[in-house]
């Protein structure tokens, strides 16, 4: 079965309605068109599977991550931490996750900003932690001006230090005041 993007968030509400609502407020019980689109630039919706014209095709695993998604909401976590949980997921995962089968606890989201950085710009916010759901160990590799990324420990480390080496380099030239 597929769906345009709007029969998606006509097939998610029809689901979602059988629920009882979330406890929070500030979560909606069904997500709309615009929000669905917001989760696809987050991350959170998979591209399409296809294009009709310039109608984007989805299909029964979109279905299963937007259920994910709200069923996450309603139980209290963050969209960052569901973003981070979602990267990756398996489809036994996602079946799991929406049909409301959550995971005990939300996995660990990046550290605050420092305040020596100047809230608001483009050097406020930290890399994010982009990790599977089963990282056990973390490496930290500081690429400069505060920024740091968070790695599972089992990426070869030497390997991306010296990919990284690049991006260091440029980083090293650049700060926030030479930016266009």
């Amino acid at each position: 079965m597929t769906w345009t993007l709007t029969d998606l968030a006509a097939e998610a509400a029809a689901v979602l309605r059988a629920l009882p609502a979330p406890a929070n407020g500030q979560v909606r019980a069904v997500p709309d068109v615009r929000t669905l689109r917001w989760y696809a630039q987050l991350g959170l919706l998979d591209r399409p599977l296809g294009w009709r014209g310039r109608a984007g095709i989805y299909g029964p695993r979109h279905l299963q991550q937007i259920l994910a998604v709200k069923h996450l909401q309603a139980a209290g976590w963050t969209i960052d931490e569901i973003q981070s949980r979602l990267l990756g997921a398996s489809d036994a995962q996602l079946a799991q996750w929406s049909a409301g089968a959550l995971p005990a606890t939300p996995v660990p989201t990046a550290p605050a900003p420092s305040a020596s950085r100047a809230q608001g710009s483009f050097w406020s916010a930290p890399a994010a932690a982009c990790l599977p759901p089963a990282a056990d160990a973390l490496i930290r590799l500081t690429l400069g001006h505060g920024t740091e990324l968070l790695l599972p420990a089992a990426h070869d480390r030497d390997g991306l230090e010296s990919a990284l080496a690049p991006l260091r380099a440029w980083l090293a030239r650049t700060t926030p005041e030479n930016l266009p």
